[in-house]
C-alpha cells in the first residue's frame, strides 16, 4: 500500500472520525503499559497517537511492507520489517502488544497471535473487522468483486479469534462512519450488529 494514500484517508472526514473513535478505545484497553509493541503497523499513525496518549516509554513495530515501515521509522522507537509471526524480542518483552486490523489480512494469523501471546507481558489487544456491520458486508461483496484489498480480507468472529489462540477476557465494538451513530449506543446490542470493529483484550501465554 502507498503510505501517502494511507495517511491521507485519514485525514478525510470520515478516516478523521474512524480514527478518533478507534482511537479513544484502544486508549482505554492500554492504559497503564510502558512499553508497546504492534504488530503490522502500517506506518505507525496508531503506534505514535497511543505512545503520546498514554506517556508509552517505548514503542516497537513490525510492518512486512518496506515502504509502510520506512515511514513508521519517523514515528516509532524500534522500527522491524519482516513477518509479524516471528520476532527478536524475549519472552514478556513489553507490557502490551497490539494487532490493529492486521489478523484479518494475514496468511497465518494463529502465528501472529502466538507470537503476540509470547512477546506480551501483560495483555493483547487485537482489533478486527465486524462480519456483522452493513459497512463490512458492502467491503466482502467488493471482495467478491475482485477489489485488490477486500478479496484478500477475513471479517473474523470471536470464534475465529479464539481458533487462532486468543481468547478474549473482555471486548467492546465502536460504531464509525458511514453509519455515524451517537457514542452513548457504543455500549449497546444495535452497536455490535453496526459496529464496524471489534477490540479485544486478551491475557499473554504462560
Amino acid at each position: 500500500m502507498d503510505p501517502d494514500a494511507y495517511d491521507a484517508w485519514f485525514e478525510t472526514r470520515i478516516g478523521r472520525e474512524v480514527f478518533r473513535r478507534q482511537l479513544r478505545h484502544l486508549i482505554g484497553m492500554l492504559e497503564g503499559c510502558e512499553s508497546l509493541l504492534d504488530l503490522g503497523c502500517g506506518t505507525g499513525l496508531f503506534t505514535r497517537a497511543l505512545a503520546e496518549a498514554l506517556g508509552v516509554d517505548f514503542t516497537a513495530c513490525v510492518e512486512v511492507d518496506p515502504e509502510m515501515a520506512e515511514r513508521a521509522k519517523e514515528r516509532v522507537d524500534e522500527v522491524i520489517v519482516g513477518d509479524a509471526s516471528s520476532t527478536p524480542f524475549d519472552d514478556g518483552s513489553f507490557d502490551a502488544v497490539l494487532m490493529n486490523n492486521v489478523l484479518e489480512f494475514a496468511e497465518d494469523p494463529s502465528g501472529i497471535v502466538d507470537e503476540a501471546r509470547r512477546v506480551a507481558g501483560d495483555r493483547v489487544v487485537a482489533v478486527t473487522l465486524n462480519p456483522r456491520s452493513p459497512w463490512n458486508v458492502w467491503r466482502r461483496l467488493k471482495g467478491r468483486l475482485g477489489h485488490p484489498w477486500w478479496s484478500a480480507a477475513r471479517f473474523p468472529r470471536l470464534s475465529d479469534l479464539r481458533r487462532w489462540g486468543l481468547s478474549p477476557v473482555r471486548f467492546g465494538v465502536v460504531v464509525v462512519p458511514p453509519l455515524v451513530l451517537p457514542e452513548r449506543l457504543e455500549g449497546t446490542r444495535m452497536a455490535v450488529v453496526l459496529g464496524a470493529q471489534v477490540f479485544s483484550v486478551g491475557e499473554p501465554g504462560d
